[in-house]
């Protein structure tokens, strides 16, 4: 899961037309490995509960690290968001595994729950790579409540 998070600022100047198809390889490259041994251990249990503490354990991470920067007036969040909704799921959905759906389930429901007013959906690279023309589909992954 530290995988997940890293680099955010480098994902994020990566989140470009130009740009995005090699960064979401490289990406979704890193995180194989830690998503491979978590879909292990959820055929091994037969239980949803490594989901739901991966899923929290990173919003947890995101928590603290929104918090540690409140003060300074930082984009931690949007910046989290954006990786989790154009990198993280996307790169779980593509793989295909028995724990992709649940495990996004889980992420997006954590998210969803910690941040209400700032709502999260799920999507695909190919949504996301086809957004990028009329610059539409971020505005249907992201939601902001009043």
């Amino acid at each position: 899961m530290q995988a997940w998070m890293e680099n955010r600022e480098g994902w994020i100047a990566r989140f470009r037309k130009t740009e995005y198809t090699a960064a979401f390889e490289e990406y979704r490259e890193n995180c194989r490995f830690s998503i491979e041994k978590l879909n292990e251990e959820y055929l091994r249990s037969g239980s949803e509960a490594c989901l739901r503490e991966t899923a929290d354990a990173l919003i947890q991470r995101v928590q603290e690290e929104v918090g540690a920067a409140a003060r300074l007036g930082s984009g931690i969040l949007r910046d989290c968001s954006y990786v989790i909704v154009c990198y993280l799921i996307p790169s779980i959905r593509m793989m295909k595994l028995p724990c992709s759906e649940p495990l996004e389930r889980n992420i997006l429901e954590a998210w969803n729950q910690a941040y209400p007013k700032r709502i999260l959906r799920g999507g695909s690279y190919e949504q996301i790579l086809s957004g990028f023309p009329k610059g539409s589909i971020l505005s249907h992954l992201f939601t902001r409540r009043q």
